[in-house]
């Protein structure tokens, strides 16, 4: 972009922003005068939508709070599920030396008993 262009932009955007401004303050302004019985329920129903949200907020926020607290849960329960899916694979294997051992030692007793005979 050129420099003109960005000046533009920037100048676009401050106008916005002025304009923004100048909203919010008319709003606290007519807030701040209480405009008869009016004003003071705008700013009554203003200050308990305030403090809804707040509430709002704090629930969400222990709510995430639970959220990561049972990610890491399920976390370490899947390390454990790993660990003992792999020590159950480990004795598998265990298991059958075992047999094969025993199968050996049985073939070598069969064979000294043939030949003594």
């Amino acid at each position: 972009m050129s420099d003109t262009a960005n000046m533009d932009e920037i100048a676009a955007l401050e106008g916005r922003l002025a304009a923004a401004l100048d909203r919010i303050s008319t709003g606290i302004g007519t807030l701040s005068a209480g405009s008869g019985e009016g004003g003071n329920e705008e700013a009554e129903a203003a200050r308990a939508a305030l403090a809804a949200a707040e509430t709002r907020a704090a629930e969400l926020a222990e709510r995430l709070a639970a959220m990561e607290s049972a990610a890491e849960d399920n976390s370490a329960l899947a390390e454990t599920q790993a660990a003992l899916e792999a020590e159950q694979s480990a004795n598998a294997e265990l298991t059958e030396q075992i047999r094969a051992l025993e199968a050996s030692r049985q073939a070598s007793q069969d064979e000294a008993a043939r030949q003594a005979a």
